[in-house]
């Protein structure tokens, strides 16, 4: 792709053009933002650097591409939320204007180099811009091991501070300021390389980022493997000392070099050594290792015998009758099974609008905002119609932090879609009526955000796991919840530096890689504990490996003493599916939180719960088909449960003993979601009775052994 870097002269935005380079993509011009009054350095933006602003004024001259610059004012930085939205006046509306600019004199620009390392700041408001202006924000740099990233740096980085007189293709990035203990005046004006090990004694010591993620420390880049026409070099440094914070700073005055050598052929070397972190590391080379040579694991593989085989994969679903259900549990709002009216007559289009028009009619009438959703499942019976649905999608999720989503493809669904939602009703969103009608929610009122929830919905190309392929969020929660609870988005074999899938060919390759991307999710956000995990698959050829990894991801799982109780290999369903984005074997999704140990004072309890001795669900806690976790928050007991069923009978009647069961607290409530294939269903009270239950229908359903079962579900239970 062609692509703009952001640069600030600092040395991120400069190596992370390195790794743009290096992926293929096609540096076209430089984009900067700079003080409106030249005469300051230091604007105190909370999101753009401008130390050292007129040192990048030289950058066109060295690299010989286009420089765009923008000035901006101080104190613009108005908008201060983590999760961004459009605000007028705002410093980040300036950026922009800027890249606006830039794609009506370049049209075919496609993407947006940003060096955003750790910075959710930076890296959520450039991708509010691009996404804006349909631009790809390439952020290679992004969750990078700091001292694995700086170590790259050096060893790419001339080796001492002085000028680069021998043409050689290296970084140059010099210290220009430092803010922090350990560092000090005699650090201005150094490379990379130089202050290298005193960073790393100083993170030891007082753990300063060693990649100045912190703001210890800012750079300047004067030569790169990019300025093809020259570099810098220093004539002067000017350092001063502020007096009241012990702010050390640098004025550097430089001149321009021009290069005498062709640089192109060692340019090409550059990118072709340019270190890249490996897709699979240590951790999870060792477990793909053993799923692909230690055969079958040790579990208990029982042989179960179904009264009905599976059909096969060209019937189509059979005419059951599934009612939308709008069901309250706890602080969860679950809106499950919104089906086309029209489903027997109506093209795509008028289908996926009445679903649309059905949510939208709900969310009016139980008051609700489209920012409180936090989770969504949607089933297309043909994957071929994604683009298409996705376009309503995306419209009516037209906010800066989307639902968490799982996309799957089911020929056993009636209509061309089914959707299913879980709204959080502890919230202070803004609750509007809305007097006009239709589906557009992208105005004003619905970007006014709801502050109890939070998320991650990175939209850049990284190293780092799979950028959204759609309009959803990797995972939320309510960051109010002790627990954080989670929704995590489900997760397909994608290469993150291409997004292309991985080989199709290697079952065990696609489930660790794609199990790898759920995990690390969760380890970024600090959720990494399961309370229940889903597999779709493809194909029932890799169901036995998706077990075995699971089995073997446990077996290796280093748990902290408060896991130990927790078993967590039970918490796993596999479904087949009729097909999975992108041709993807298999895709890994679920629900996790921080804890299953809350803080004390919440008195969060492991052991089963005070209820009454008739509760239905106790019955069935130990069994080898049950996993259940418990979790209080300061409001309710959260009871989460995994489990199966064989019989129609053995499900009937745990529904109806749910059904009538007289909870303790006239708020509490029990969602469901049921796992099945409809062709099982002999007797249609199954569903007539029930208002809270998402029916999901799949062609085959295994527990975490790989055995083949009637119904899998997926309860929570709000005491």
């Amino acid at each position: 792709m062609k692509f703009v870097a952001l640069v600030s002269g600092g040395k991120d935005s400069c190596f992370n053009i390195m790794h743009c380079l290096a992926q293929g993509h096609d540096l076209v011009a430089l984009a900067n933002l700079y003080p409106k009054d030249v005469n300051e350095q230091e604007l105190d933006s909370f999101m753009f650097q401008t130390v050292g602003h007129d040192i990048v004024s030289y950058y066109n001259a060295c690299t010989g591409l286009p420089l765009y610059r923008q000035e901006l004012q101080k104190g613009t930085s108005l908008n201060v939320n983590m999760n961004y939205t459009t605000t007028k006046n705002d410093e980040t509306e300036e950026l922009y204007k800027l890249l606006q600019k830039i794609k009506t004199d370049i049209p075919d620009i496609q993407a947006v180099s940003v060096g955003a390392i750790l910075s959710s700041y930076q890296r959520i408001r450039v991708e509010n811009v691009c996404s804006r202006l349909n631009l790809t924000v390439l952020s290679y740099l992004w969750q990078r091991d700091q001292l694995e990233l700086m170590s790259e740096m050096c060893e790419f980085s001339i080796k001492n501070n002085q000028n680069n007189i021998n043409n050689d293709v290296m970084m140059d990035a010099r210290i220009i300021k430092v803010a922090a203990i350990g560092l000090n005046q005699s650090h201005l004006g150094k490379s990379l390389p130089e202050v290298f090990p005193d960073l790393v004694k100083l993170n030891k010591k007082f753990d300063v980022h060693i990649c100045g993620e912190g703001g210890e420390f800012e750079t300047m880049v004067l030569d790169a493997p990019f300025f093809k026409n020259g570099f810098l070099q220093i004539e002067n440094i000017d350092k001063s000392v502020n007096s009241s914070d012990g702010v050390a700073n640098a004025k550097l005055t430089v001149k321009f070099i021009e290069r005498k050598l062709d640089i192109n052929e060692q340019i090409q070397l550059l990118k072709e050594n340019l270190p890249k972190p490996t897709l699979l590391n240590e951790k999870w080379t060792a477990l793909y290792d053993k799923v692909k040579t230690e055969g079958a694991v040790e579990i208990e593989k029982k042989d179960k015998i179904l009264a009905i085989s599976p059909p096969s994969s060209n019937i189509t679903s059979p005419c059951v009758p599934i009612k939308t259900s709008i069901n309250l549990c706890g602080e969860r709002m679950y809106i499950s099974n919104i089906n086309p009216r029209n489903w027997e007559y109506g093209n795509l289009e008028e289908q996926v609008k009445d679903v649309f028009n059905q949510l939208d009619h709900i969310l009016k009438k139980q008051r609700l905002s489209v920012t409180q959703f936090l989770s969504c499942s949607l089933v297309l019976k043909d994957m071929s119609t994604f683009t298409n649905v996705n376009r309503f999608y995306k419209n009516f999720f037209n906010i800066s932090l989307p639902p968490s989503r799982a996309c799957v493809a089911s020929k056993l669904i009636k209509g061309r879609l089914q959707l299913s939602l879980i709204a959080d009703l502890h919230t202070d969103a803004p609750i509007k009526d809305q007097e006009k009608t239709g589906i557009d929610h992208s105005d004003q009122m619905n970007e006014q955000l709801d502050r109890n929830k939070n998320g991650l919905h990175v939209q850049g190309i990284s190293y780092w796991c799979p950028c959204n392929i759609g309009p959803y969020s990797q995972a939320t929660w309510n960051q109010d919840l002790n627990n954080q609870l989670t929704y995590v988005s489900g997760q397909i074999p994608l290469i993150p530096s291409t997004m292309e899938i991985v080989n199709k060919r290697s079952g065990e390759y696609s489930s660790v890689v794609a199990l790898r991307h759920f995990i690390t999710l969760c380890e970024t956000i600090g959720a990494n504990k399961p309370i229940h995990m889903l597999c779709y698959v493809s194909c029932e050829e890799i169901v036995d490996i998706i077990s075995k990894t699971w089995k073997l991801y446990c077996d290796e799982k280093a748990f902290s003493s408060d896991d130990e109780a927790i078993d967590i290999i039970k918490s796993l369903i596999i479904v087949k599916v009729s097909q999975l984005p992108r041709g993807a074997m298999c895709e890994w999704g679920g629900m996790t939180c921080r804890t299953y140990l809350a803080d004390q004072e919440l008195d969060v309890q492991l052991s089963k719960l005070d209820l009454l001795d008739n509760d239905p669900v106790a019955s069935y806690e130990g069994k080898n088909d049950f996993f259940n976790i418990n979790i209080k928050n300061s409001k309710y007991t959260n009871k989460f449960f995994t489990g199966f069923f064989d019989t129609e009978t053995e499900l009937r009647n745990f529904l109806l003993k749910l059904a009538t069961f007289s909870f303790p607290h006239i708020k509490s409530r029990y969602q469901i979601t049921m796992y099945f294939n409809p062709h099982f269903i002999m007797e249609n009270d199954v569903f007539d009775p029930y208002n809270n239950i998402e029916y999901y229908p799949v062609e085959s359903v295994y527990d975490y052994e790989g055995n083949q079962r009637k119904f899998g579900l997926f309860m929570s239970i709000s005491y």
